[in-house]
């Protein structure tokens, strides 16, 4: 809108023509302005190389308009809008994240008669609360490049008033507030164009400065100034008081350079006391205590050293922090965790703690580690760490903050219960789970691998010695390898690996190797099957599968091959030892005993298939062999030798045994056994194959197996290695200083996890037997079984 009176001037239009008389005898009339007004402006700008994009929006202007004698222009008005600026390239990185800033210029400015010259004889500007003072010259206004000459000045300006320029979003997640007073005398002298900036010197003082978050103070008596070079270089100098501490910073931030990189050279020192944290700005439930004694240097990586990092801009931080008497308490540890005295050395990209004891309650666990890409400077990264725990003992009770809802209830009978779609004491599995806690986490926020040795650890179910373990992992994976402990009154060994992810249900392996435990001991914690089997048990165990987001396995997914040696114990199979002690009439069935049963078997849907074998010393050497479903469904068959004057006639006639054979010394008596564990139905199949319950093993379904559980085992370590080698930077190999020998991920590649390479003399499924028992020598033509059945 303009406002304003004009008089006509010059030749009249009407004997001229007009305004578009070809006379060319001056303009048609002259205008006389007064004021402008403006209401709704908009303007939008966006710098494509630093993705830097400001809007002024809801723009409005009211100008008094004048001209002077010697033709210069006046403008003395009022201008207001909001202010919105965000970007992510490096030159943005300069100016803050504005969220509808409000902006008012009051000026009296005058231009010259060509317009190539503008002075602001008096200007205030105000952004939010702040006030400035501005004044000073623009030249050569109508050219692509200007030269500016012009002063800010702000004086007794509340800190709180700058603190409010930052986004609603930042101040209301801490609660940001202020208190002190800033000053600055700045100017901006030199041209302004397309490719080019002038230079802005001065300095700005921050006077009894304080900053809260949380509620609480963070910094106090805060004395800062900020001197802006010709170079735009910034040289801060501050010192105060940082969460109840002292500290002082200092140095400088050099100009940009062509790549949009600084050169940084700053030193804090400072002595925090973590008590002073607000607890608003930590994890629920997390206190802290203790002293952090610090000397750091933040600087320019430069390209030369071998830590500095892709990507221009990478900075380096140097020095140390102490630590002096650290507590830490968390609602998710049942005791304190606490460091007497210990330091961390930060070098480059890199923050080393040297072994540190840290006591646990009543344990002392000594911690080491190197956490690499500490700054992250690459998109997506996360930090990496290497460490070891070690220690004389550690309890996992005095670890969990609450005992466990139903102490009796272990992880494998839910496993077991989930598999074998069956109810846990009247409950869903599923709903047990949730209740103890169990999750399968979707991301953890560091790389790399831990080496864990204890002499002693404490479980709820008891103790476990000479455990030696190694934990490697990724956001997206997990792994346990390397592992072995004694327990059970012999030595199990471990290794599984788990993908993480968001997926419903994500895969895994496992491999179990059982050197001489009591079976007992271990079936009672691990499976539903209780103390029902006894003796000295060696296990071989390759699975794969897939675990749901509560960690239990879909029964559908499980596929497992492995191998067993039962030795000088028993079976109490309870329901069907009774009915094979009735059946039979030998009521030492009832409980058997045995010297010896070694056998092979494979998991495949749903099913465990045993590899004929026989259960030594035990009356009438059965050789067993068929299917057990994970529901308890059984489909065996078993073949007894039985003394002839063992067997009363009931028995014979229930094995369809006839007559004429009573005068048999040895009576080869072939039950089959269906139904189920709690339910198992037995009927005598005197033409039965013995071999025709191993069909399955023995046409290669075992061979199918063990490649089917391979497969998935290279796919899962190759998936892991790739994104491990990735977080490395592409490095193949670990440095010399981490044991590269045993803790490179190429170390845990499937060929490493199977049975053969971890006891290969002894617990392979086809040397875990003696020859006689292997498939291809206990089928019945082998066993002379065709001649005994008369059948």
């Amino acid at each position: 809108d303009v406002a304003g009176a004009g008089a006509p001037r010059g030749p009249d239009p009407a004997t001229t023509g007009g305004a578009n008389s070809d006379s060319g005898e001056g303009l048609p009339f002259a205008l006389s302005l007064s004021g402008i007004r403006l209401s709704g402006g908009r303007i939008d700008y966006r710098n494509d190389a630093d993705s830097l994009a400001v809007t002024l929006s809801a723009l409005a202007a009211e100008a008094g308009v004048a001209r002077e004698g010697d033709g210069r222009w006046i403008f003395d008005g009022r201008y207001r809008g909001e202010v919105s600026a965000a970007g992510t390239g490096s030159g943005a990185a300069a100016f803050p994240p504005l969220e509808g800033v409000a902006v008012d210029l009051r000026s009296d400015v005058t231009v010259s008669p060509d317009f190539q010259v503008l002075t602001v004889r008096e200007g205030v500007l105000a952004l939010e609360g702040i006030t400035l003072a501005l004044t000073g010259e623009v030249r050569d206004l109508k050219e692509p490049v200007r030269q500016l000459a012009l002063a800010l000045e702000a004086r007794a300006l509340p800190l709180q008033e700058v603190v409010a320029l930052l986004p609603d979003s930042l101040r209301r997640a801490y609660a940001l507030e202020a208190s002190g007073m800033v000053e600055a005398d700045l100017t901006a002298d030199g041209p302004l164009g397309p490719d080019t900036l002038p230079a802005v010197r001065g300095i700005v003082r921050v006077l009894d400065g304080a900053l809260s978050a949380g509620g609480g103070e963070v910094l106090e008596a805060v004395t800062l100034s900020l001197e802006l070079g010709d170079d735009r270089s910034l040289g801060p100098e501050a010192r105060g008081r940082l969460l109840g501490g002292d500290f002082t910073l200092g140095g400088r931030i050099g100009p940009r350079t062509a790549d949009g990189a600084r050169e940084v050279a700053l030193t804090l020192d400072a002595d925090p006391e973590l008590s002073r944290i607000p607890p608003a700005l930590l994890p629920a439930g997390l206190t802290l205590q203790g002293r952090l004694p610090s000397r750091l240097r933040v600087e320019s990586a430069g390209a030369a050293r071998p830590d500095a990092g892709a990507g221009s801009g990478a900075l380096a931080l140097r020095g140390e922090v102490g630590i002096r008497n650290l507590e830490v308490v968390h609602p998710g540890l049942g005791v304190p965790a606490r460091v007497a005295e210990g330091r961390v050395a930060l070098d480059g990209n890199r923050a080393v703690l040297p072994p540190t004891p840290v006591e646990l309650g009543a344990d002392v666990v000594e911690l080491a580690g190197t956490i690499s890409s500490l700054l992250g400077r690459d998109p997506g990264a996360v930090p990496e760490f290497r460490g070891t725990a070690r220690g004389a003992r550690i309890s996992l009770v005095a670890l969990s903050p609450d005992p466990a809802p139903d102490s009796a209830l272990t992880y494998g009978q839910l496993a077991f219960a989930r598999v074998g779609d069956r109810r846990v004491r009247g409950r869903e599995p599923e709903a047990v789970a949730r209740e103890r806690g169990f999750s399968r986490p979707e991301r953890i926020p560091l790389a790399g691998e831990v080496a864990v040795a204890f002499d002693t650890v404490v479980a709820q179910k008891g103790r476990m010695e000479e455990v030696r373990a190694t934990l490697l992992f990724g956001p997206e994976y997990l792994s346990v390898s390397e592992s072995s402990f004694r327990r059970y009154g012999g030595r199990v060994r471990t290794a599984a690996a788990l993908e993480l992810g968001s997926d419903a249900e994500e895969p895994f392996t496992l491999n179990l190797v059982l050197e001489g435990v009591q079976a007992g001991a271990f079936l009672a914690e691990t499976t539903p099957l209780g103390r029902t089997v006894t003796g000295s048990l060696d296990l071989t165990l390759d699975l794969a599968g897939a675990l749901d987001g509560l960690l239990l396995p879909n029964r559908r997914s499980l596929e497992g091959v492995g191998s067993f040696a039962l030795t000088g114990g028993g079976l109490e199979l309870g329901a069907l030892g009774n009915r094979l002690a009735e059946f039979l009439g030998i009521p030492a069935l009832a409980n058997l005993r045995m010297r010896n049963w070694r056998s092979s078997f494979i998991l495949r849907d749903g099913r465990i298939l045993l590899d004929e074998g026989a259960l030594e010393g035990a009356p009438g050497n059965p050789r067993v062999g068929g299917g057990i479903g994970l529901d308890g469904a059984l489909d065996l068959v078993t073949a007894f030798d039985l003394p002839r004057e063992d067997l009363a006639p009931a028995a014979l006639e229930r094995l369809g045994i006839p007559r004429e054979a009573g005068a048999l010394a040895v009576v080869a008596a072939v039950l089959r056994v269906g139904g189920t564990l709690a339910d198992p139905e037995l009927r005598a199949d005197p033409a039965a194959a013995l071999a025709g319950a191993s069909e399955a093993l023995e046409a290669g379904a075992r061979q199918a197996v063990e490649q089917q559980v391979q497969e998935r085992r290279e796919a899962l370590e190759e998936r892991a290695t790739g994104l491990l080698r990735g977080l490395l930077g592409g490095r193949a190999t670990r440095p010399d200083s981490t044991r590269p020998d045993t803790l490179r991920p190429d170390t845990l590649r499937p060929d490493t996890l199977r049975p053969d390479t971890l006891r290969p003399d002894t617990l392979r499924p086809d040397t875990v037997r003696p020859d006689t028992v292997r498939p291809d020598t206990v089928r019945p033509d082998t066993m002379g079984l065709g001649r005994r059945n008369p059948g």
